[in-house]
């Protein structure tokens, strides 16, 4: 009885983290979404073009504005590595939940103690390879920007 409820918690925890990890991308991503549904300026739609319209309508210039927002080749990258150090920093995050649970719910149990010590420490591991490289591109843009 006692497995079969540590099972089920484990699992219910599991779908929990499963979720915050797509809801957290969902609302990473959500300040992409770059659609327009206003009509151009000077557009009148109210009068249908028929046969019996005298003169045609004359053509609005089609313009195509900048979805990115930016137009420096370093900013952009700049937005990528920001982009994905949130998602490490997400991922990041369930790592600890999960290493935490693992090492809380081990219950005396020396290879599950183990597993949850490794999980942290090679998040933390991850954490500094993936800082020490940004804190590397950084100056690297710095010095290639003059």
């Amino acid at each position: 009885m006692k497995q079969l409820i540590y099972n089920s918690m484990k699992q219910a925890i599991f779908i929990c983290l499963i979720l915050c990890v797509i809801f957290g991308v969902l609302f990473l991503s959500s300040g992409f979404v770059l659609a327009d549904e206003s009509t151009p300026s000077g557009s009148n739609d109210s009068t249908p073009a028929g046969p019996n319209q005298s003169t045609p309508p004359t053509p609005e210039k089609a313009t195509l504005d900048n979805p990115i927002g930016q137009t420096s080749i370093s900013k952009i990258i700049g937005n990528i590595i920001k982009t994905i150090l949130g998602l490490v920093g997400v991922i990041s995050l369930v790592m600890f939940i999960y290493a935490g649970f693992v090492w809380l719910t081990a219950q005396g149990k020396p290879e599950a103690i183990r597993r949850g010590r490794d999980t942290m420490v090679w998040a933390v591991v991850g954490l500094v390879i993936v800082f020490s490289s940004y804190i590397i591109l950084s100056y690297v843009f710095k010095i290639l920007t003059f």
